[in-house]
């Protein structure tokens, strides 16, 4: 060490079923193997974390810029941290976790990057409409529109100032393709550091041959950005 930190922030799973070891620690562990200090928080109402209110996930936004600034104040003391580079963090976004990630590298000037994994839509009216709840498995809410603008990402798309690495199954039945697919052009056309992949055949959560892909090209964007 000083070993790049990347914080891999898990999707919506019934809290009920959720298991600390969950499917996005294959993920984790990947990154790990290839020399990143890898942190898997889980998120409010995911035991062992408390159940906490978290309405359009912004207790989780919340959650999660205090654990980046703890990286940065324990990187390099003694402790978990001693081995971590508080200068060198990027973020891993599944599903919900990937509408976390568009938050962070807003308000955040000093990550490095982000890579979204079949994400939740970067305008919260668009998620509301949609999902059954608010997409984090939290009831909706009803805010006036211009609230909601306030709090989305695609509001604010314009300050993100590093690259971005975003991955989608054409198969997905939880979340469309198209909403990847918006994102990267409009990303495109700010003229920002983006990549965008789309893997035929592959649903919400990757599987086979598009799973290893997807891990291999992770590996590939966290090396490049945090090299």
């Amino acid at each position: 060490g000083p070993f790049p930190v990347v914080i891999i922030l898990h999707g919506y799973v019934e809290p009920t079923q959720y298991r600390t070891v969950a499917y996005s620690a294959r993920y984790a562990d990947a990154l790990a193997e290839n020399g990143f200090l890898v942190i898997h928080p889980n998120l409010r109402r995911y035991a062992p974390s408390p159940d906490a209110p978290n309405q359009l996930g912004i207790g989780d936004t919340i959650d999660t810029l205090n654990l980046i600034n703890l990286v940065r104040q324990q990187a390099g003391s003694e402790g978990m941290l001693k081995k971590a580079d508080g200068e060198r963090i990027a973020l891993w976004g599944h599903s919900m976790g990937g509408g976390i990630v568009l938050r962070l590298l807003i308000l955040d000037s000093q990550l490095r990057g982000g890579l979204l994994y079949a994400s939740i839509h970067s305008d919260e009216s668009v998620n509301l409409a949609h999902f059954k709840d608010d997409g984090r498995g939290v009831p909706k809410v009803n805010a006036p529109p211009d609230a909601l603008k306030l709090i989305s990402p695609a509001t604010f798309l314009e300050r993100i100032q590093v690259p971005l690495s975003i991955h989608h199954g054409d198969a997905d039945t939880v979340i469309p393709v198209e909403w990847s697919e918006q994102l990267c052009a409009d990303l495109l056309e700010m003229e920002k550091d983006v990549e965008c992949e789309i893997y035929p055949d592959q649903p919400h959560t990757f599987i086979n041959n598009g799973d290893g892909l997807l891990i291999e090209r992770s590996v590939a964007f966290f090396k490049r950005i945090l090299d």
